[in-house]
């Protein structure tokens, strides 16, 4: 949450928004976050943890590849579709739900 609120709010809003999609991706397989688990499952991405989101923010790695996002190709009017949407399903999930 420091890193987090160390950002510019439209740089935030969009981490929380990817961070959410993470944490309820990885709760629908049935995991929970850790602060830390085995470098060796976190480096083939087999388990979930806050220094991997960590380390997403620190690198600035604005698409979260680190978190197994792609490469985003839609418009600017898309990606207001996509806040949109992402803020209702935060809401939802319970997940930064500000």
């Amino acid at each position: 949450m420091f890193l987090l609120g160390s950002l510019p709010e439209a740089e935030r809003e969009h981490y929380k928004d990817k961070i959410a999609v993470f944490i309820h991706e990885w709760r629908l397989k049935g995991c929970e976050m850790v602060d830390e688990a085995d470098p060796k499952l976190e480096a083939a991405r087999r388990v979930p943890s806050w220094r991997r989101v960590c380390k997403v923010i620190l690198k600035n790695d604005r698409l979260c590849k680190g978190l197994s996002f792609s490469q985003q190709t839609s418009s600017t009017t898309a990606y207001e579709r996509y806040r949109k949407v992402m803020k209702n399903r935060r809401l939802a999930w319970g997940i930064f739900p500000e």
